[in-house]
């Protein structure tokens, strides 16, 4: 029996070096970004301190849990649509995303919610994608 598991497994084909290193690169970049938001839930709990870093709002304490959640989808999520990894990455690196910037167009929330929802295949956009 186990000369025919080893058999089989040798049957299988390997990913290749582009396709692993693609993989690699998508669940890094989706880990880096989880870790972004919870270190943007802390900061905006502390004091602000004289820094070139981008403050973040106050709002993201009232939005702990979403941002948490969304945290979560990029953690779990096997293989995220590209609009979720857009939206996420747009609130995270954009300082003048509603994480950022109290004049920003929309709430935290809606943007994060938004985020999320970005996550289910089956959820429709409006305007829809093309």
């Amino acid at each position: 029996m186990a000369t025919h598991a080893l058999d089989s497994a040798r049957r299988e084909p390997r990913r290749s070096l582009p396709a692993r290193m693609s993989a690699w690169w998508r669940d890094h970049r989706q880990r880096v970004m989880a870790d972004a938001i919870e270190r943007a839930i802390e900061a905006a709990g502390r004091p602000r301190q004289f820094s070139a870093v981008v403050p973040v709002r106050g709002e993201a304490l009232e939005a702990r849990e979403e941002l948490l959640a969304l945290a979560a989808l990029l953690r779990t999520s096997p293989s995220p649509p590209p609009r979720a990894m857009k939206l996420c990455s747009g609130l995270i690196l954009d300082g003048t995303s509603p994480l950022f910037n109290p004049e920003a167009s929309g709430t935290l929330l809606g943007a994060v919610r938004e985020a999320r929802l970005a996550f289910d295949a089956d959820h429709e956009t409006y305007p829809p994608e093309v």
